[in-house]
């Protein structure tokens, strides 16, 4: 169960501010697994893009049939979005660099591994924020969740 689009916004807003990114405007968008399928192919739990035309603005896409997938965490899904948010600057430098790579092969192969290391660090530091920052925080017991 997970709170309201509006609490989790909420929510958000203050762990923008917590990690320091509140230059950033979050969008969330809290989609179906079938729209999530539907957008990029994949059921992730979550997912963020950057908006090209405004550089400031992210997309946070959640899946609110988060309870029929493998995880059932919808705040460390959250704070995993918000943490690629935080690193996105240093994520697009290394990419852009990788363009100097002349062979195609490599350069691929290299990508799928910093896409592999990447996504450990960010699973690494969401469970480490989460730690320091629980939902209990920001939600009591008593609230109402749906």
């Amino acid at each position: 169960m997970f709170p309201s689009k509006e609490k989790i916004e909420e929510i958000i807003m203050e762990l923008q501010r917590i990690m320091r990114i509140q230059d950033w405007n979050i969008d969330l968008k809290i989609l179906t697994e079938l729209e999530m399928l539907d957008y990029d192919g994949d059921k992730k739990t979550g997912a963020v893009t950057s908006d090209y035309e405004d550089r400031n603005l992210i997309i946070i896409r959640f899946n609110k049939d988060l309870e029929q997938n493998q995880y059932d965490n919808w705040y460390n899904v959250i704070i995993h979005e918000l943490k690629h948010v935080q690193s996105m600057k240093y994520y697009n430098r290394v990419y852009e660099n990788m363009k100097f790579i002349k062979d195609e092969e490599l350069r691929k192969e290299l990508e799928k591994q910093q896409d592999i290391f990447y996504e450990a660090l960010i699973d690494r530091q969401a469970r480490e924020f989460e730690a320091l920052y629980p939902v209990t925080n920001f939600i009591k017991e008593d609230e109402n969740v749906t």
